[in-house]
């Protein structure tokens, strides 16, 4: 076995590890041998990290790159695990057809890079609800094809979009989201042997419903309104994705 995080098999305790399936209990602070009790365990201990986050009482810079995200996974997991924080090293798969960034060819630094300079080139403060959804679909998007940590990506990009919510008039509720369905969304917008591209085009309808206005409910467009924001200018903050992450960058964007 390797030393560190540097084989899969490492990040288990050793005694609870299924070679067949490749799964077992995560090593944690706690010493929690039994992977049901840690999930109970480590999702109370990151929901009171993110109380923190969400009263502001944590100071975590908001450079919207990699070690942006890298700030916010320290702190929710900090409790949980000696490796919180750190950029995964092992490779990771969704399924048989869809394999996540591969930390070892620089995936996931590139894929989080051009998160950044995507974030940093749209004028978010005058941004429309439409534009606001697009653009943070391929966000998420491209955060969740990085995937960089071994677990915990969901929370931590979850905290990382509404970081990149802050200067607009929208905000983000995920309660609004279903899980599977948010699950099968990411999935389908990763890429596959047939489409080596990603697309967040599948995760803009769960967007959608989950975007709320900051002062008050807004209307939410029906499927025709959304088909007819898809047509609009790509090079208009205000309507489809713009910047590194919109047409050009390597599929077909949302114009």
């Amino acid at each position: 076995m390797a030393t560190g995080w540097e084989a899969w098999e490492s990040y288990f305790y050793p005694e609870t590890y299924d070679p067949a399936t490749q799964q077992g209990t995560l090593r944690n602070k706690f010493g929690e041998r039994d992977a049901h009790r840690l999930d109970i365990r480590e999702r109370a201990a990151s929901a009171a990290r993110a109380q923190q986050l969400g009263a502001g009482l944590v100071d975590i810079q908001r450079s919207f790159g990699i070690e942006h995200l890298q700030a916010i996974h320290r702190h929710l997991f900090q409790d949980v695990y000696d490796w919180a924080g750190e950029i995964r090293t092992v490779r990771m798969q969704k399924d048989e057809g869809s394999e996540f960034a591969q930390p070892r060819r620089g995936e996931v630094q590139e894929l989080l890079d051009q998160v950044q300079e995507h974030v940093r080139s749209v004028q978010w403060h005058l941004i429309d609800r439409r534009g606001f959804v697009n653009n943070i679909s391929a966000v998420v998007a491209f955060a969740n094809q990085a995937h960089p940590f071994r677990e915990g990506n969901g929370r931590a990009t979850q905290w990382f979009m509404r970081h990149v919510a802050e200067p607009t008039r929208f905000q983000l509720d995920f309660a609004r989201i279903d899980r599977d369905a948010w699950n099968e969304a990411s999935a389908a917008s990763s890429p596959r042997p047939d489409r080596t591209w990603i697309d967040p085009r599948p995760l803009i309808a769960l967007v959608d419903g989950a975007t709320i206005s900051r002062y008050g409910e807004y209307p939410t467009p029906g499927p025709r309104d959304l088909r007819s924001e898809l047509r609009r200018d790509p090079e208009q903050n205000t309507g489809p994705i713009t910047g590194p992450l919109g047409p050009g960058a390597g599929g077909p964007g949302l114009s």
